[in-house]
């Protein structure tokens, strides 16, 4: 069986040192409190001092066993009161600023204290089996799955998280990280094989003629919505006015001829593509199958068409035509979350409430889920106790350390002070009460003695 040891003396400073640093900075009132027992314990000796001034008198005029018994009484009080000032004074500071050995034990020892209290709390609180047994008493997963069930709980989490994420949001639109993420984006993109990824795909379709007909139908839609555009076709109007001769320009009929132009070479392409898309047999998909196959052997092979592509991503990768429209992007989806947060019926609010909600039911109709998480947490936490207890020990025992002796000795005597001044009361009176027992029992004796003698 394992042998309980006892504390040593110092661990019970220890604790008023634990008491003392969860406290707040001491206000006056302790102060006052400290004080108006110090007096009291004082006036206590004072009338002790006057009782055994009076009976002292008294007895040499007016001779009287009474008398006698009020002296031992006085004189009994007196030392007791003085002998317990003096080990509650010794405790903190030097009795009268005499350099008396062992005294002002706590400004004297306050490394050694410190070291105390550092032990006490590793040794007591901070041991393996006392936290595993907190956790297990805890049972955290339950305590998690009724947390999250509870609406209310699940609207101030939602609450915190609306109330937090602008402020992180904040932090995500700045400059330096703008850059920071370009710089990832182009480190990261740099180590993508661009040839073997296309020369894959490029198989891959040319290995399967539905797989083939239906991209190639998809990338023509999309070719054909963008010919319908208004937008392209004014850019292809530009494009053909552009290419006019100047006189056409000068007389401004560039526009007239250019407009036409256009228009026929949008329909133009926009039926070569409804003619493709409906012959399942166009010589153009043939030629396409054809390519894909050349090209997936070429990236295979082709050192320099590989290095061209290579090539070709870096440069798209360092274009500012890339980053803006990243930056775009980013600033579009933080406006969007923004503007989202500070809407009274927020979607984000929603979300966050109803996931918590649903994770809360679902762990709680979990019952080996629940065993798992507590059993995590105490595989988890076990391997951080033994790993940070000494550094929490050597923490509190450098804390105490850097107080000053004045410091620490105030702390714990505001602390501890007060009910140190009861043991001065009854010194005092306890004092008393046994001199004034030694004295009947030295009257009682003298008494017996006359009567055998």
């Amino acid at each position: 069986m394992r042998r309980k040891l006892l504390p040593p003396p110092e661990y019970c400073l220890s604790m008023q040192c634990i008491r003392q640093m969860a406290s707040p900075m001491p206000s006056t009132a302790p102060h006052h409190t400290l004080h108006s027992k110090k007096r009291t314990a004082l006036l206590l000796l004072v009338a002790a001092f006057a009782l055994f001034v009076l009976g002292t008198v008294l007895e040499h005029r007016f001779p009287h066993w009474g008398w006698q018994a009020l002296v031992a009484f006085a004189e009994a009080a007196l030392v007791g009161g003085l002998a317990d000032w003096f080990a509650v004074v010794a405790l903190f500071r030097r009795p009268m600023g005499i350099r008396i050995p062992h005294t002002g034990i706590i400004p004297a020892k306050k490394d050694r204290i410190g070291a105390a209290l550092a032990d006490f709390v590793r040794d007591h609180f901070l041991g393996r089996e006392q936290i595993v047994e907190k956790i297990r008493a805890l049972g955290p997963a339950d305590w998690l799955a009724r947390a999250l069930s509870a609406p209310s709980n699940a609207e101030a989490c939602a609450a915190c998280v609306v109330r937090l994420l602008p402020r992180a949001l904040d932090q995500l639109d700045s400059e330096a990280l703008r850059q920071q993420l370009r710089a990832t984006l182009i480190e990261q993109g740099s180590k993508v094989d661009v040839s073997t990824l296309t020369g894959q795909i490029a198989g891959y379709l040319a290995s399967d003629t539905k797989r083939q007909q239906q991209a190639l139908d998809g990338l023509l839609r999309l070719v054909a919505e963008e010919l319908r555009k208004p937008s392209l076709r004014e850019g292809l109007t530009d494009k053909v006015s552009n290419e006019l001769g100047s006189f056409l320009r000068t007389i401004k009929m560039d526009r007239l001829i250019a407009e036409p132009v256009a228009n026929k070479i949008a329909n133009g392409a926009l039926g070569q593509i409804d003619d493709i898309l409906t012959r399942p047999q166009h010589p153009l998909r043939a030629r396409v199958v054809q390519h894909l196959q050349t090209l997936a052997k070429d990236l295979h092979n082709d050192a320099a068409l590989r290095a061209e592509l290579e090539q070709t991503r870096d440069q798209l990768l360092r274009s500012d035509a890339l980053a803006n429209y990243t930056h775009a992007l980013w600033q579009d989806l933080l406006a969007w979350l923004r503007k989202d947060l500070a809407d009274e019926d927020s979607a984000i609010h929603r979300q966050v409430k109803t996931k918590l909600l649903g994770i809360g039911a679902w762990l709680s109709a979990r019952d080996d889920l629940r065993q798992r998480l507590d059993a995590w947490c105490v595989n988890a936490t076990a391997p951080l106790v033994d790993e940070y207890r000494e550094k929490a020990r050597d923490y509190i025992a450098d804390r105490v350390r850097q107080w000053s002796a004045e410091e620490m000795t105030t702390q714990i005597e505001l602390g501890i002070g007060t009910d140190l001044q009861y043991i001065r009361y009854n010194g005092t009176l306890i004092g008393g009460l046994i001199g004034l027992f030694l004295f009947a029992c030295l009257e009682g004796i003298q008494f017996l003695m006359a009567i055998i003698g």
